[in-house]
């Protein structure tokens, strides 16, 4: 009789052998369980996972009377990033003898596997692992416009340019109402009314050219 470790040393090997020829993605695991209900060793689900009597036909050999020479098969499926694993009840001679928890598979039927189900083939346990899910790649993000700082030289001398041009786009009127400039314009138009051309008039009280001018003798 085979201990629980050389069951799982011998599926490993048909396993490894499998993925020598074929680079199949990860089906999940078949793990051990001891009589004592601990964690024994463990293997890779392949495609095809035979457990049976017979060394030559099975992956999984257990040594137990009531085994058939080939009991029962792990068939697994891919479609895409879903895998689905299959156990088929292979035997005809023990209908009791192929277990899901602890329901039985009929004869030449099957039973999907979850995460988590323990197979028992007479007395020998396993439970199922399914593979964990794909892990999503995160998109990049993309890269943040660098903003002109504004204190920048660029931002002072686009600030000045657009007040060049708003002040040259100011219609006369609306420049003239400022005070300031009122003040400038008047200025330029007194100075323009005392020109040295025209006479200016005299200080009240002189006495002019005419009432200066003495009369001749006669």
């Amino acid at each position: 009789m085979l201990s629980s470790l050389q069951l799982v040393e011998r599926a490993e090997e048909a396993t490894h052998a499998q993925e020598d020829d074929l680079d199949e993605p990860d089906l999940g695991r078949l793990v051990v369980i001891r009589r004592s209900g601990q964690d024994g060793g463990s293997c890779p689900v392949a495609p095809r996972l035979t457990f049976g009597r017979d060394p030559n036909e099975c992956d999984i050999v257990i040594k137990l009377p009531d085994v058939s020479k080939v009991h029962a098969r792990l068939v697994a499926t891919v479609a895409g990033t879903t895998v689905e694993v299959w156990l088929h009840n292979l035997t005809k001679t023990n209908p009791q003898g192929t277990l899901v928890n602890g329901a039985p598979v009929e004869i030449n039927g099957k039973r999907l596997l979850q995460s988590g189900d323990v197979i028992a083939i007479n007395e020998r346990k396993f439970r199922f692992e399914s593979p964990p899910p794909p892990v999503a790649l995160a998109k990049p993000r993309a890269p943040t416009p660098k903003r002109t700082p504004s204190g920048s030289p660029k931002r002072r001398a686009a600030s000045e340019n657009a007040g060049t041009q708003r002040a040259a786009a100011t219609p006369l009127g609306r420049a003239g109402s400022s005070p300031s400039l009122r003040s400038a314009l008047r200025a330029r138009r007194a100075a323009v009314d005392s020109s040295p051309d025209e006479p200016t008039s005299a200080p009240r009280g002189a006495p002019t050219a005419a009432s200066s001018r003495r009369p001749s003798p006669s």
